[in-house]
């Protein structure tokens, strides 16, 4: 399942890819880590955290995600935010201000993401494919 998939029912999945359980350990800089990774992938940054964990720690659990939140905006000083019904609204009407729609951008992002399957870019140096890539990883 992939975000902007739709499933046989007409309905748009949006996959929560970056976990955010405070009461659980994790740190506000996974926040900033998992957009900054997301970026670079050109996708969407949809964090998933439950409410277990501003029940059994309220306080500590709003202070790091008040955290994370910051760390992401000093990352990523750009970042927007959106619902996910106006995220699965933009990826149904391709719309250009969330969308990217020019080729060579598209390419280098789909680059970035191969080089994160693990052995690829190993496969990539050992068939030839590696010099038509690293084309592609240049500012287009």
């Amino acid at each position: 399942m992939l975000s902007g998939e739709r499933s046989r029912a007409g309905q748009t999945y949006l996959v929560r890819d970056v976990y955010f359980e405070p009461t659980l350990g994790h740190a506000p800089q996974r926040l900033a880590d998992g957009l900054t990774t997301r970026t670079r992938q050109g996708r969407a940054c949809l964090v998933e955290t439950h409410r277990f964990n501003f029940l059994q720690a309220a306080d500590a659990s709003l202070a790091a995600l008040e955290a994370g939140l910051h760390t992401a905006l000093a990352v990523c000083p750009h970042v927007r935010f959106l619902t996910p019904l106006e995220l699965a609204h933009a990826i149904e009407k391709r719309d250009p201000a969330w969308i990217e729609g020019r080729l060579r951008r598209r390419l280098a992002v789909w680059r970035v993401r191969l080089d994160e399957v693990p052995r690829f870019r190993r496969m990539a140096r050992l068939s030839g494919l590696a010099l038509p890539l690293a084309w592609l990883g240049r500012s287009a």
